[in-house]
This record gives C-alpha cells, structure tokens and sequence, in this order.
C-alpha cells in the first residue's frame, strides 16, 4: 500500500523520527494509526474507567505527590521503549 501524506502530517511524522521516538516513518504511522484504532475500540466503560483515573492523578497532583520529571526523561524512557519493542518485533 502506497499512501501520500499531506505535508503538514508528513512533518510530524518527520519530527516524531527526528526527536528519537520513532526509529522510522513506517514505525510512527503505524504506531499512531495504532492509538487511533486502539482509542476507537474503548468502550463507554473503558472510557469512564480511564476518566477516574485521571481524576485520581490530578487530585493527586493538587495534593502534591507526584514525582518530577525532564523532558530528557521522557525521551529516553520514550527510547528505551522503543528498543524493546523492535528487539521483540
């Protein structure tokens, strides 16, 4: 299947690759059609689940636990995901 990206989609897919978290463009389509099917699928249930458990976090938040973090964090934590899952792919 060949597809033509529009270039503003094509540019988030290029900065997805180009910060790290992608190794290729192939592999940031497919994991972001990935989410969106994923996101389709839940159920209201599912839906509301996650909703209290983000209003769990930020009132956990508002309490002050929480724990502080870099962008360099995420990035690698973002990394070392990815290099797990290419290594089981």
């Amino acid at each position: 299947m060949n597809i033509t990206l529009q270039p503003d989609v094509q540019r988030f897919v290029e900065e997805k690759v180009q910060s790290g978290e992608y190794a290729s463009p192939q592999d940031a389509v497919n994991e972001l059609l990935a989410r969106v099917r994923d996101e389709q699928a839940m159920t209201p249930e599912e839906i509301a689940e996650l909703r209290e458990e983000i209003d769990a976090g930020i009132a956990d938040a508002d309490r002050g636990n929480f724990i502080e973090f870099s962008a360099e964090d995420v990035i690698a934590e973002r990394r070392a995901a990815l290099a797990a899952r290419q290594k089981g792919a």
